[in-house]
């Protein structure tokens, strides 16, 4: 399992500026300090330290997504499912940026 580590302030304003300042997973909108990083496949299911597994994520969906995948369908704070053409241009845009 790959160990965990710090990200510093400028690794996190990247992924979030790259996010456009949302919770990945619940599209609430996040500074410095009230986000946290994710990994989209977490570490302990084989996922690195690459920005193109690393997404902000607001505390309570990090907390709640615990040590699993996350989910195929993603939704907003409504409950409505996001189209999977902008999450793929989410996760490409974090590539290039990496």
């Amino acid at each position: 399992m790959t160990p965990r580590r710090t990200f510093s302030i400028e690794e996190q304003e990247r992924i979030l500026a790259t996010h456009g300042y949302w919770c990945h997973y619940c599209k609430h909108g996040l500074s410095i300090d009230s986000s946290t990083i994710d990994h989209v496949v977490p570490l302990s299911a084989g996922g690195t330290h690459d920005f193109s597994n690393l997404v902000p994520a607001c505390r309570s969906c990090n907390g709640s997504k615990g040590h699993n995948q996350a989910p195929k369908t993603r939704r907003d704070r409504r409950g409505n499912a996001l189209r999977e053409r902008d999450i793929r241009r989410a996760v490409r845009a974090a590539a290039l940026l990496a």
